[in-house]
């Protein structure tokens, strides 16, 4: 596996803005100790995967229609990676040609799948944004051609001009968008309720599937182009030379969409398209522009794009000198990326990176299934462009914050497919790691190095380690921050990294009884930082190395940290607002008002303590807090007086042994 060093990790963590995710089934996972060779990404998992075949089928054998395990997928990235904004960015079924247009079964996909959601948005809380229904149109399906529809709207590819019609479950989404949900009138086992009301209803499309036109208007090949038309590598050898030839129907694909109501469309550009050969060096205009007109039609319709730099289709010149597998993919990546930024950043405010770089990595460059079709180094050849992968999404994310987003305001993050693995047996220790290591595999290789770079719970365990080794004495902490490269002021990670690391020492303190005394960010401003020299800046206040009088400037960390020492803590919003709130943090609920003098001050009223607050305690009225200490007092009495049971019991045993064996002397 591909070591990453320590001044690549800091460029990779942190590099999303959302959590973008693709789902489309469920998996029964059981340890199994694998052979080690010959050398597998799956080998390396020792894991065994199945189906319930009980579960409903689709078109694909390897799809089942298992709605619960989106929920599930949702609370672990949730638990796993914190309250983080999720978007789904593809979630469909795979249906055959028979009876296609009354597609009662995508209709069931959908309800049941966009229910499981629901559920975890309003049940579980968990912080999901947007929903992607895949797809718009029928499209050509990788490996199966044309075999399988994914669509809401049939295409016939069998007549030139490539018809679209409504399916049934088109009418359906297009209700449920209007609805923001599952409407009131569903059947009552269903949850009922409705997303935010500035939810992103979406439906979402990939160049190369739809678009067509593959060496019209200055095209370069792509190694899907290559791929394709390699004997033996897609179904029934079909392609997508024509698709759904949406180069040329731009108009009628906007219609669609506007029919369907969508916020917002996802779609993805062609790199060979605007770059044939995969530089700079040569941009073709009418490509670009057919991504423009695109766009602007969008905006004029009141759908807000979303963005894929990279959904698979590579320049095959890139491929043909080593593609993803050679390092120089990561600049190349990175200058094709600022050139989009450059040309429709203005426009765009939602941007992907990459699509599922595990099927780019493993599917081709593992098995070999897909393009490029690499198949001959499965133990190595994956991590090695997963690697390059994580490091160019890494690039540009870096690129957008230092460079674009004050300017263009827009987010950007990365899309990683997984599905959710459930162990076969969930009382079977092993199978519930197995199942563990397949989401580590699947969802964690590219995860982990972007959502996992802070671990605040490990700040407060540590400071319970003091407590419990030492006795409790007083602790101060002397230096806690986290470094960001680049020029960029509005530094929200840093603004993060403090609220969790602070509010779990505040948890030391309140729940754990540690005597912490005083806590110390570091550091005050931008300097030296040892071997890294001036790259890593870990300052509240940016220092302008450029200029011969080194002026300091706050970052939008230097105010949050300021507010987070006048109050002495996270007040809670349910109490009202607070005058240490010169600026209303996020869920606070302080109103700003003019004053005579034109400033801004935040009005604050006392409020009364509400009945709810308090709750009756063995006869007691007490807070809910010392309700929740006398329980935890109450519960560790009990294991005490369950021990000391325990321990009497064994001692009466150890004597009535001894005087049996006295009596039988």
């Amino acid at each position: 596996m591909s070591k990453t060093a320590v001044s690549e990790k800091a460029e990779m963590q942190g590099t999303a803005d959302v959590f973008c995710i693709n789902i489309y089934s469920t998996t029964i996972v059981t340890h199994k100790a694998m052979r080690i060779t010959p050398a597998s990404f799956e080998g390396d998992m020792d894991v065994e995967t199945s189906i319930n075949t009980l579960w409903p089928s689709t078109a694909l054998s390897e799809h089942r229609a298992v709605a619960w395990g989106l929920r599930r997928l949702l609370n672990w990235i949730k638990e796993e990676y914190g309250d983080i904004p999720i978007y789904i960015t593809e979630n469909g079924v795979a249906t055959d040609n028979s009876n296609d247009y009354d597609d009662t079964n995508r209709i069931f996909y959908y309800k049941t799948y966009i229910d499981e959601a629901l559920k975890a948005h309003s049940i579980d809380r968990v912080n999901l944004k947007g929903y992607t229904a895949w797809s718009l149109m029928d499209t050509f399906e990788w490996n199966v051609g044309y075999r399988v529809r994914f669509g809401l709207h049939h295409v016939n590819f069998q007549e030139p001009n490539r018809p679209r019609t409504p399916k049934r479950s088109a009418l359906y989404y297009a209700d449920v968008i209007r609805n923001n949900g599952i409407s009131l009138d569903k059947e009552d086992e269903f949850l009922y309720g409705h997303f935010r009301s500035d939810f992103a209803w979406s439906v979402a499309s990939a160049a190369y599937q739809i678009e067509g036109s593959w060496r019209a208007d200055g095209k370069g090949l792509s190694i899907w182009d290559k791929f394709a038309h390699s004997p033996f590598r897609i179904n029934n050898d079909e392609n997508g030379d024509v698709a759904c030839d949406s180069y040329n129907k731009l108009k009628e694909d906007i219609e669609l969409l506007k029919y369907l109501k969508v916020t917002h469309y996802r779609f993805s550009i062609s790199w060979p398209r605007v770059l044939p050969d995969g530089t700079t060096n040569h941009v073709n205009e009418r490509g670009l522009n057919y991504y423009i007109r695109l766009i602007d039609e969008l905006l004029a319709a009141k759908i807000i794009p979303q963005v894929t730099i990279y959904h698979w289709d590579l320049p095959q010149a890139l491929q043909d000198v080593g593609g993803w597998e050679n390092e120089t993919i990561v600049q190349r990546f990175k200058e094709y990326s600022e050139f989009l930024f450059d040309r429709l950043g203005d426009k765009v405010k939602f941007w992907i990176t990459l699509n599922e770089p595990y099927i780019i990595a493993n599917l081709g460059h593992g098995y070999g299934s897909a393009a490029p079709g690499i198949s001959s180094r499965p133990g190595i050849l994956p991590y090695k462009v997963g690697h390059n992968l994580i490091k160019a999404h890494a690039e540009a994310w870096h690129l957008y914050n230092d460079t674009y987003q004050a300017k263009h305001g827009g987010i950007i993050s990365i899309t990683i497919n997984s599905d959710w693995a459930e162990p076969r047996n969930p009382y079977k220790q092993e199978d519930v790691d197995a199942a563990k290591r397949y989401m580590s595999f699947y969802g964690g290789w590219f995860a982990n190095p972007i959502f996992k770079n802070v671990t605040p719970f490990g700040f407060r365990r540590i400071l319970n380690w003091i407590k419990e080794e030492y006795n409790n004495p007083p602790i101060y902490v002397t230096e806690n921050g986290i470094s960001e490269r680049g020029t960029n002021l509005n530094d929200k990670w840093r603004e993060h990294y403090y609220k969790l690391y602070v509010n779990e020492a505040l948890k030391a303190v309140k729940y754990d009884g540690v005597d912490l005394r005083g806590y110390t960010a570091w550091c005050l401003m931008d300097n030296f930082e040892w071997a890294t020299g001036y790259a890593e800046r870990f300052g509240l206040y940016y220092t302008n190395y450029s200029d011969p009088n080194l002026p300091r400037i706050p970052k939008q960390s230097a105010a949050y940290y300021r507010t987070l020492m006048q109050c002495n803590g996270f007040p809670d919003p349910a109490d009202g607002p607070h005058a240490c709130l010169e600026t209303p943090l996020e869920g606070t609920t302080a109103i700003p008002a003019k004053t005579s003098g034109g400033h801004t001050a935040v009005v604050t009223e006392p409020i009364e303590k509400d009945e709810s607050d308090f709750v009756d305690f063995l006869g007691l009225k007490i807070s809910t807090s010392d309700a929740m200490i006398a329980l935890y007092v109450e519960f560790a009495l009990l294991i005490a007086a369950v021990c000391s049971v325990i321990l009497l019991s064994v001692l009466y045993g150890a004597l009535s042994n001894e005087n049996c064996k006295c009596t039988d002397r």
